[in-house]
């Protein structure tokens, strides 16, 4: 603990962390605006290393998997790079690459759902089914809750609720998707 600072670790050198994550394997992980990194709790230190070696360096999201490998949520390397997801195995190796057309950016997020949909939010009133069954993805849209502000609206928060409903916050409020995918 930092009394002077009021922070128990230093380790992100000042830097905003948003996002911390702990996989099945007991590695952290925490990203520093579009980069996930891995993170010491003991020592409060944070690698500036890539933790995942071939993956896409621009990491907006990642979810740990019990069996120790991780979905990743990204973009391509070059400045408008098509978003990608990613599924890496226990090694952090990614095994499958999954390019889709989705305005990522860092705060783009990613959730598993209890029936194993993978489900990502974005810029511009974006959300994104992924089935990994079929490696499909299905697309919605919900700007017709925001009218005119509709392409200015970023999702920060994904999540699902105990009937398996789909929640997203957003800086206007949040939004409810429906089982059939209307919001």
């Amino acid at each position: 603990f930092n009394p002077r600072k009021k922070l128990f670790h230093t380790g992100a050198n000042g830097n905003t962390v948003w996002g911390l994550w702990r996989d099945a394997q007991g590695r952290f992980f925490c990203k520093i605006f579009n980069k996930i990194h891995p993170y010491d709790p003991q020592t409060g230190r944070v690698e500036f290393t890539q933790p995942f070696p071939n993956a896409s360096s621009r990491l907006f999201d990642l979810v740990p998997e019990a069996s120790g490998a991780c979905w990743l949520l990204g973009r391509e390397e070059e400045e408008n790079g098509q978003a990608i997801l990613q599924h890496t195995n226990r090694n952090g190796v990614v095994e499958q690459r999954f390019p889709f057309k989705f305005n990522a950016h860092p705060y783009a997020r990613l959730l598993a759902s209890r029936r194993g949909a993978l489900w990502m939010t974005g810029a511009n009133c974006q959300l994104v089914r992924f089935d990994p069954a079929t490696a499909g993805f299905t697309y919605f849209d919900y700007t017709h809750l925001f009218g005119d502000d509709a392409n200015g609206i970023r999702a920060f928060a994904v999540a699902e609720d105990y009937n398996g409903v789909i929640w997203i916050g957003t800086q206007q409020g949040l939004v409810k998707v429906t089982t059939r995918g209307e919001s």
